[in-house]
């Protein structure tokens, strides 16, 4: 009997430029023909319909966050996952969820980028023990966020017997089984922290393994952020150029909050076919 295959499933976050959105899905589109998109739409209450129009050709479903708060958004996205999860997702057919932002860009099929993610795993960006990063990482170093940690770690502890090595990590393109979605929607608890730290940190109490997908290497390496950052540091078009003519470049760069031209799309599909 033949395994069947994965059914894997995009969520697109974003917030703004309805045209950079539509340049990006476009490309995710040609490079993953077979896998579903859907938008997770996290702007502006009264711009939401407008996007949903613009974007209608390009999505599956246009889910918004209801909660205002950019900060919040900013901070919480494993719980905007969740709640989709909870009103929409949770009916889906679906093995594995790959979360993508508007400002991503893919240069190869989400069967290759992350080929080593096992379907049963939890897909991590930049994963780390949080060990090696927490002397200099904010979210952990600098007060009143470590407070908050240091709260949620004793409340682990306390409530769940947890007793591993935590993790940091970027949550960009995390990869999520829809069994870790179904279990993480089960748990109540308070918003301490924010999902960089909290998503590795369930992972391991609902008993899931992690797994780095790769997209990131060295923290706080200036040479790193030139492919790949979550420090609002727009990847050059000439960066993305160079890495793709290298046979083991960077195939994802994070953010691009532009538009790549047509021409480019076509000789990067071509490419790959």
């Amino acid at each position: 009997m033949q395994d069947q295959p994965t059914k894997r499933i995009i969520l697109f976050r974003y917030h703004k430029d309805l045209e950079v959105c539509r340049n990006h899905l476009n490309l995710l589109k040609k490079l993953n023909p077979e896998v579903p998109i859907y938008g997770l739409f996290g702007g502006k209450k009264d711009e939401f319909k407008g996007f949903a129009k613009g974007l209608q050709d390009l999505l599956e479903n246009n889910y918004i966050i209801l909660v205002e708060d950019g900060e919040w958004k900013w901070k919480h996205g494993d719980l905007a996952i969740r709640q989709w999860y909870l009103d929409y997702g949770n009916k889906l057919d679906f093995d594995v969820l790959y979360f993508i932002e508007w400002d991503m860009l893919l240069f190869a099929p989400l069967s290759e980028i992350y080929s080593h993610v096992p379907d049963s795993g939890v897909g991590l960006t930049g994963l780390r023990p949080l060990r090696e990063v927490e002397d200099k990482w904010n979210w952990v170093a600098k007060e009143p966020a470590r407070s908050e940690w240091l709260a949620l770690l004793e409340y682990v502890k306390n409530d769940f017997s947890y007793k591993q090595k935590p993790y940091g990590c970027l949550f960009p393109g995390g990869v999520f089984p829809k069994r870790f979605l179904e279990e993480y929607s089960k748990i109540e608890f308070s918003r301490l922290c924010h999902d960089e730290l909290r998503v590795p940190l369930f992972a391991q109490v609902l008993g899931f393994n992690l797994f780095d997908t790769k997209l990131y290497g060295e923290w706080f390496d200036p040479k790193q952020w030139e492919t790949f950052n979550c420090l609002s540091k727009d990847i050059r078009l000439e960066v993305i150029k160079r890495e793709l003519t290298k046979e083991n470049g960077c195939r994802v760069f994070h953010p691009f909050r532009k538009e790549i031209n047509p021409p480019f799309i076509t000789k990067t599909i071509n490419k790959k076919q």
